[in-house]
């Protein structure tokens, strides 16, 4: 799984990642042009530094995906 994020200050910073889609099978973000079955839109994403985690929110899915890093 590749998913950098960095973080200097509050605990919890957005991410930049509008727009992109999440591939369930390869557990990785994809970006639209690379669109393929069993890919979820990325509705919102955070950095939680305390814990070190990123958490996506992803559409249709009822609790957050949490990325350990």
């Amino acid at each position: 799984m590749r998913l950098v994020a960095y973080s200097q200050n509050p605990p919890s910073e957005t991410l930049c990642l509008d727009h992109l889609l999440w591939d369930t099978a390869a557990q990785a973000v994809v970006i639209p042009k690379d669109g393929r079955p069993g890919t979820v839109q990325i509705v919102s994403g955070r950095f939680d530094a305390v814990q070190n985690m990123t958490v996506l929110h992803l559409a249709g899915a009822p609790l957050p995906l949490e990325i350990q890093l």
